[in-house]
């Protein structure tokens, strides 16, 4: 998994809990002044296969994990 590197102000835009995940994952925060359109398709990209992979179980309901990983998509979309 590629490390990307999430601005400050990302901060403003996901939750602690959001954040923290997306570092526990690999996307990591760092400080600048602007989330790029190349990094949020990076995140949503990551996001979307974490969410793919590890969201659902056998019957496809979703685990908390899958509405972490959607909340976060949202968000990116949205920007």
């Amino acid at each position: 998994m590629q490390e990307i590197k999430i601005m400050s102000i990302a901060k403003d835009i996901f939750t602690t809990e959001e954040v923290d995940f997306m570092a526990e994952r690999g996307i990591r925060i760092k400080g600048s002044s602007e989330l790029t359109d190349e990094i949020l398709l990076q995140i949503e990209d990551e996001i979307g296969d974490i969410l793919c992979l590890e969201g659902f179980d056998s019957d496809y309901s979703p685990y908390p994990l899958a509405i972490l990983c959607e909340s976060i998509i949202d968000k990116t979309v949205e920007l």
